[in-house]
């Protein structure tokens, strides 16, 4: 996902979780790093707490093209999907703005647009690791049957590519006054993250040094099998060139394979929206460094740094998402998650 996500649940075990910055309010990159390393150590304080079992969760995009024009679907046909989606099976509306429908929920899985209404993505619940490469996969393949049978109903098939060859068309859901932002943000050229497609594996971890080991290895696995797909990369490469925010151009690609070159360098980049106290979203009147504001929306800060495997909290957990998986076909999808936790000894 580019701009969508959650922010960690709350735990009674682990108070301030997503506003740690506040321990450490000196303005220098040396408590920036500081900093960065207590909110991804977070589950620490409650590791001996509770008993480990690692979990394995995945987000897959796929991009929908009209049979008949074979262009991205418009936005009322993606409406309709939704709505087939929830007359004909289990999926329940979970969220609108304003006359739009943006979350579907099936239980601890979601469908949401990412960015375009013509891209939707999946995102599956979570498994224990030694049962994910058979229910996992199995249940994502059955709920991606779902929506491409909502998608025939309405002629349109699923692309099943990561890139639908219409970068400069605009299908930003943007519905309301607090998506707007983002777009003043970037400009038109945001439009364009919304014509690829890829798929995301998140993966619990033990401890932030087994990240940087999966790090190091999927660095590697990327760069021998091209990695994102060559397209993918010139749409990201152009996205932070021509962005308004003018965005450090080190924010896409591989990211640093040791700890310490990992937080200095994420401590390093500019802060372009923040969050209040009353959870208003804003844009930053003057851009500054992490390490130079006292107080950081991490989960949203963490989210708009784009490499390739990168460190998140979710649900008060570590976790490695590695975002470099191309959107292929159904088969491909299996191969390659495979491929990426057989790499990883999971």
């Amino acid at each position: 996902m580019v701009r969508g996500g959650h922010y960690a649940q709350r735990d009674p075990l682990l108070p301030k979780a997503r506003w740690v910055s506040e321990t450490y309010p000196a303005k220098s990159l040396s408590a920036g790093v500081h900093r960065l390393a207590g909110y991804f150590m977070c589950d620490r304080f409650i590791n001996e707490l509770r008993p480990y079992t690692r979990k394995i969760g995945l987000e897959v995009e796929t991009l929908f093209i009209d049979r008949t024009s074979g262009r991205p679907i418009c936005r009322e046909t993606s409406q309709k999907m939704l709505l087939r989606l929830v007359s004909s099976s289990a999926w329940k509306i979970k969220e609108i703005k304003g006359d739009t429908i943006v979350r579907l929920a099936q239980a601890e899985s979601t469908l949401i647009f990412d960015l375009g209404w013509n891209n939707v993505e999946l995102v599956t619940p979570t498994w224990p690791a030694d049962r994910f490469l058979f229910e996992g996969l199995a249940w994502t393949n059955a709920r991606l049957t779902e929506l491409y049978a909502a998608a025939e109903y309405y002629n349109a098939r699923p692309a099943k590519t990561c890139y639908d060859g219409h970068a400069d068309l605009d299908t930003l859901v943007m519905p309301d006054e607090r998506d707007q932002i983002w777009t003043e943000l970037d400009g038109p050229i945001l439009c364009s993250l919304g014509h690829i497609a890829s798929v995301h594996v998140n993966i619990d971890l033990k401890s932030m040094s087994e990240g940087f080991e999966f790090i190091k290895q999927l660095n590697k696995f990327y760069k021998d099998h091209d990695w994102p797909p060559k397209k993918v990369r010139e749409i990201w490469e152009r996205y932070i060139a021509k962005s308004y925010a003018e965005y450090e151009p080190t924010r896409y690609g591989p990211p640093p394979e040791t700890r310490s070159d990992y937080l200095r360098q994420l401590a390093g980049y500019k802060v372009m929206m923040n969050t209040s106290r009353d959870g208003e979203l804003q844009r930053m009147t003057k851009a500054e460094t992490f390490y130079q504001i006292p107080i950081v929306d991490y989960e949203l800060f963490v989210r708009s740094v784009w490499w390739w495997n990168r460190l998140r909290v979710r649900n008060n957990h570590l976790v490695l998402e590695a975002r470099g998986i191309p959107r292929g076909n159904d088969t491909h999808l299996r191969r390659d998650v495979a491929d990426v936790l057989s790499l990883l000894d999971l």
